[in-house]
């Protein structure tokens, strides 16, 4: 596994990550862990109020946009970034092209029902939940992971010979990820699956302090493993005008 899987923060102790992959169509994956769950859209607000009422430590790590920068409604600077960064890894051979896609926030289509379960970007959060910070976590909080962005970054860590695979609807590539990377076997089903167990470690290394934000989370960002990697994409993301 990368080696980032491994730090700890006292404050770890008694929160609980939970890594959710939304979509708008069909049943969204939650993972826990070893263990998923598919919820179908119009259940997850009551699954996240649920969550948030068992308890106030919770973090829930959701792979869609959480935010914007209001003054540009079409596109985030910290999307930009990571297509800039995604281009210069299959270029070095890296990625396979189209490995990794980040949409321009206009064009992602999980709005309603990231408004209807979270409340963010708009709507009325439950149980008070809320974007987290870098620093002291005070729950419930919510933070925006994107997995395949992070799982270019460890295939990267890893020093793979071969270009990471375009996973998507590729059962294979799939596979393969998870076998290379040291993922659990489980994680393989589907990209739904290795999505929500990508985004729920996130969340876990985030309390443990092994990840942080790219970007801003309150216009836009998500957070990735602390790597060299991840370094090179805050560079860019810098950089950007």
């Amino acid at each position: 596994m990368p080696k980032t899987f491994g730090r700890q923060r006292e404050y770890m102790d008694g929160w609980r990550a939970i890594g959710i992959d939304p979509a708008p169509k069909k049943d969204a994956v939650v993972c826990t862990g070893g263990m998923w769950t598919d919820v179908a859209p119009d259940a997850l607000r009551d699954f996240v109020v649920g969550a948030v009422a068992q308890s106030r430590m919770t973090l829930i790590a959701w792979d869609a946009p959480l935010s914007y920068d209001r003054v540009n409604h079409s596109d985030r600077r910290v999307d930009r970034a990571a297509r800039a960064w995604a281009k210069r890894q299959v270029e070095l051979g890296r990625f396979e092209p189209k490995a990794i896609n980040a949409l321009p926030f206009a064009g992602v289509p999980h709005w309603a029902v990231t408004c209807h379960a979270l409340g963010m970007p708009f709507g009325d959060p439950p149980g008070g939940l809320r974007l987290a910070a870098d620093t002291t976590l005070e729950g419930p909080v919510a933070i925006e992971v994107h997995p395949a962005v992070a799982l270019g970054a460890w295939w990267i860590e890893a020093g793979c010979s071969d270009p990471m695979p375009r996973y998507k609807q590729d059962p294979t590539a799939c596979a393969r990820i998870v076998s290379v990377l040291g993922l659990p076997a489980a994680a393989a089903v589907s990209d739904d699956a290795l999505d929500a167990y990508v985004a729920w470690r996130l969340g876990e290394l985030f309390l443990a302090g092994a990840a942080c934000w790219v970007g801003n989370p309150a216009v836009g960002g998500y957070v990735m493993p602390r790597c060299a990697a991840t370094d090179e994409l805050l560079e860019i993301y810098r950089d950007l005008p």
